[in-house]
């Protein structure tokens, strides 16, 4: 073995260690990238509205969902039938989301607060729309 082979053979090894130590680095720094864009933005909550009514063929559901955002979410619901006897619920996490108004057509509906605002109304004719106004809450520092 010659002295050049043995210099080529160590720096050939060193060479392999920093590719592995580059490439180990990388990826750290991809996974660190990562849990701190997830960490930065927390995603908006989500708001479901839920109807429950008597159709012309029995009972009937028609619902609608939205994330809320800071400038305003309305979420609409338009009846395709008419319907008679009808709750609307509203899910969501009131901690982070502030329920404005709960319109049926131009009227606003007085809601039932406690862990979901509930709204009931006898009559809903088709192509009146029922609007369920909503925003996320500032978050406290």
């Amino acid at each position: 073995m010659t002295p050049w082979t043995f210099v080529r053979e160590r720096l050939n090894a060193i060479a392999d260690q920093v590719l592995k130590t580059h490439d180990l680095v990388h990826s750290l720094g991809t996974t660190l990238a990562m849990l701190e864009r997830a960490r930065r933005k927390e995603p908006d909550p989500f708001v479901c509205v839920l109807a429950e009514a008597d159709g012309p063929h029995g009972r009937t559901t028609l619902g609608g969902a939205a994330r809320a955002k800071e400038n305003g979410t309305v979420i609409e619901l338009l009846a395709q039938v008419p319907m008679k006897a009808i709750r609307l619920t509203v899910f969501a996490d009131l901690e982070r989301v502030s329920i404005h108004g709960i319109f049926v057509g131009v009227d606003l509906a007085t809601a039932a607060l406690g862990d979901c605002p509930v709204v009931f109304f006898e009559e809903w004719p088709v192509g009146v729309k029922v609007r369920v106004q909503c925003t996320r809450r500032k978050e406290s520092a």
